[in-house]
């Protein structure tokens, strides 16, 4: 899921209590996988927006205990947190992220292309850390991890597997 305030949902006072330095994000991550419900973790925050992408044990208190993080780093109450910020699951989190973050679509600036650039940012800052795995970053090896749970055990280490083309993933 993703947890995110942004230049359509927050005053900029806010957001920039909130903006978190590329040199920080590793530490951020760090203390956000040490949250009790929080598995893997991600923080994109540039000057228009905070987002932070989670993998959590369970929705609700993961959302919390962000939001609390959120809170206590920046300053703002939970309550002005919650009145601004913006919350997607699953699919809409990553259709979010590629259709309209990556792109340029949620930008102050229609199809500014900076923004590209500080994604690819936060996968190259994050590889390595632990609480900034696979899962969170790659649908694609999920997928490769399903096709490989559908496969007889004797063939996963023989078997050939091509994808051509585009499409839903859900389709594997």
């Amino acid at each position: 899921m993703v947890i995110g305030l942004n230049v359509h949902t927050t005053p900029v006072e806010v957001r920039e209590k909130l903006s978190i330095p590329e040199e920080q994000w590793s530490q951020a991550i760090r203390e956000l996988c040490s949250l009790n419900h929080i598995e893997e973790a991600a923080v994109l925050s540039t000057c228009n927006r905070i987002e932070i992408y989670v993998l959590a044990l369970s929705q609700n208190r993961g959302i919390k205990e962000v939001t609390e993080w959120m809170s206590k780093y920046s300053g703002v109450p939970v309550t002005e947190l919650c009145q601004h910020r913006f919350l997607l699951y699953n699919e809409d989190a990553t259709q979010h992220l590629f259709e309209q973050v990556a792109a340029g679509l949620d930008s102050l600036v229609l199809g500014e292309g900076q923004i590209l650039a500080q994604v690819k940012q936060v996968v190259k800052n994050g590889q390595g850390l632990p609480g900034f795995g696979r899962k969170i970053i790659s649908v694609s090896s999920a997928a490769v991890e399903l096709a490989l749970l559908k496969l007889p055990e004797y063939s996963s280490s023989t078997a050939r597997v091509l994808i051509v083309g585009a499409g839903k993933m859900e389709n594997l």
